[in-house]
């Protein structure tokens, strides 16, 4: 049984407005950074024993307190990045309102794709074979996973038992914590979008 503490990132700059998907550049803000540095308080107790980020900015960012505390290296990982966006990536929401394609892929997410980018159901297999491989490489551990709201998403929908299209039922909120238990039987859902002042109680 491994345990997996899965993080989203904190507040990035930029326009809220804009799908900043893997546009590079986008980095925490000052309040990002302090309530990266929160979570990694809270979660100086736990026993993890590794640490795997997005190779986005603001995921390397917010994962690099906790492992100055824990005296650990991040270590980037592809297979936990976020959603490739292909076309739409730095497009505002207004903008794509205005894009058909843009609202069948809202509608269902389940079986379409961003032009020239990835499917939902690819995110959630690279994902989740990523914890999958970190259970057998590091069984009976504690491993943060420090990541984007939709793959996280995907990931909870997945050890939930819920079909890839229900995945959005889930609020995954900025510098929220998950926590998922996965074994050879598969796993189980321990904590959905906690603050990092419940984890340190």
């Amino acid at each position: 049984m491994t345990t997996f503490y899965l993080i989203r990132h904190t507040e990035r700059s930029g326009d809220p407005q804009q799908l900043a998907g893997r546009q590079p550049g986008v980095v925490l803000t000052d309040a990002g950074r302090a309530h990266a540095e929160r979570i990694a308080h809270a979660l100086a107790q736990h026993p993890i024993a590794r640490i795997f980020c997005s190779p986005q900015e603001r995921a390397q960012q917010t994962a690099e307190p906790l492992a100055r505390r824990r005296g650990l290296r991040a270590e980037v990982s592809r297979a936990i990045d976020e959603i490739d966006f292909g076309e739409w990536t730095g497009k505002t929401f207004s903008e794509l309102a205005l894009d058909k394609r843009w609202l069948c892929f809202n509608q269902d997410r389940g079986k379409t794709a961003a032009p020239r980018g990835e499917s939902l159901a690819a995110v959630q297999v690279r994902f989740v074979e990523a914890l999958r491989l970190w259970r057998d490489m590091y069984p009976e551990n504690e491993i943060a996973v420090v990541s984007h709201a939709d793959p996280i998403k995907l990931a909870l929908a997945h050890f939930s038992g819920l079909p890839l299209a229900e995945f959005d039922r889930f609020e995954i909120g900025l510098g929220s914590i998950s926590m998922v238990e996965v074994d050879h039987r598969g796993g189980r859902v321990l904590r959905c979008n906690d603050s990092a002042t419940t984890l340190a109680a």
